[in-house]
């Protein structure tokens, strides 16, 4: 389900499987996260309320470079304390990483990067959006224009 906040309380639940929540969510270890431990992603956009949102495959290089991206930030410690924010229209992208012990899922939206596992989450700061608009960009040839348009149009405000 891809309902705003429908995707919320999965996020990173199994990254508990994967290592990255086993010293605690502030505490997270960038290095379990690594594009070997992430056999696929895939982006959904989270911009439709009642009816199934856009999503996309990422190749296996930008696979491997939104993996590395992520773990960046978890290692510069640039952490902020702020939840994303849901309402009518784009609010963001969801990305799931998908490795042998489960699925990560992770939050990009509004210069927030959301990782959680349950009831404890960890925001880092995506500084211009960089992560989200590069992400966008690799839905670019799978998303419908007025999509894109409202996506690119968010990053005006």
């Amino acid at each position: 389900m891809n309902t705003a906040g429908g995707m919320r309380p999965l996020l990173v639940a199994a990254a508990l499987g994967l290592g990255l929540f086993s010293k605690g969510v502030s505490a997270m270890d960038a290095d379990s996260l690594t594009a070997n431990s992430i056999e696929r992603a895939t982006v959904t956009v989270e911009i439709y309320s009642g009816r199934e949102n856009p999503s996309w495959s990422l190749t296996a290089a930008d696979k491997d470079a939104v993996v590395q991206r992520i773990a960046d930030l978890i290692r510069a410690k640039s952490t902020i304390d702020a939840r994303p924010e849901h309402h009518l229209g784009y609010s963001g992208l969801t990305v799931q990483l998908t490795g042998k012990t489960g699925t990560i899922a992770v939050f990009v939206g509004g210069g927030v990067v959301t990782l959680g596992d349950g009831g404890r989450t960890l925001g880092l700061r995506d500084s211009g959006r960089a992560l989200e608009s590069w992400l966008a960009e690799t839905g670019a040839a799978e998303l419908r224009p007025e999509v894109l348009a409202q996506i690119r149009g968010s990053f005006g405000k």
